[in-house]
């Protein structure tokens, strides 16, 4: 979604042109750490208003990702960046007897 190929398409730059507002809404920045809220208002050039409230979103603390689309996210954010044999051994860590492969993986995929 963030993707510049995305941002910079011109639907998405005519509707940047058109956000006149954007602030924290004290009632969310107040509870941010265990609620997590957000709120989306759209005024339509007729006059109507539509909004959208979220509160504990997907991924959040209050509503996690499940295993799998823990791993989808991994590798949509990681391909290309990192060995493929990292996600692989992040997942065993926990029976990991020592971490010197995860290690080396690390550095490989951080030095390119």
């Amino acid at each position: 979604t963030y993707q510049p190929e995305n941002i910079c398409l011109p639907q998405f730059a005519a509707l940047q042109q058109k956000v006149t507002s954007i602030r924290a809404a004290e009632e969310f920045d107040a509870t941010y750490a265990w609620k997590m809220g957000g709120r989306v208002i759209i005024n339509l050039s007729s006059g109507k208003k539509i909004s959208a409230t979220v509160h504990g979103q997907k991924g959040s603390m209050h509503d996690p990702l499940e295993a799998p689309e823990l791993a989808a996210k991994f590798s949509r954010l990681t391909q290309g960046r990192v060995n493929p044999k990292l996600e692989e051994l992040l997942w065993s860590i926990d029976d990991a007897e020592d971490l010197t492969g995860l290690a080396a993986t690390l550095r490989q995929s951080t030095n390119g």
